[in-house]
């Protein structure tokens, strides 16, 4: 059984995560058509895709021991994402 503190932060990521993954989708029709952010539109559904496919990896390894390891990965593409679209922000304003 898992603590509430645990199950908070369960809903907590997942809300966080599919709150993501939708600015990733929403950021792809938004910015395919703005001149100069088309390329980063075009990643931003990439990462919208492998962070889905992330997600779908880590939910069926979720009771194996490389659970931690997977959602360093699932983690890891919402930081680039971050990084990468900070860094399209400092470069472009």
């Amino acid at each position: 059984m898992t603590t509430w503190r645990g199950k908070m932060h369960l809903i907590l990521i997942i809300i966080s995560g599919i709150l993501t993954i939708t600015a990733m989708v929403f950021m792809f029709f938004r910015l395919r058509s703005v001149e100069g952010w088309s390329g980063f539109a075009i990643y931003s559904l990439i990462a919208a895709i492998v962070s889905l496919i992330l997600v779908l990896v880590s939910g069926i390894f979720i009771t194996s021991n490389y659970m931690g390891l997977i959602e360093r990965f699932m983690v890891s593409s919402y930081q680039i994402f971050y990084f990468v679209f900070g860094l399209m922000v400092y470069l472009r304003n």
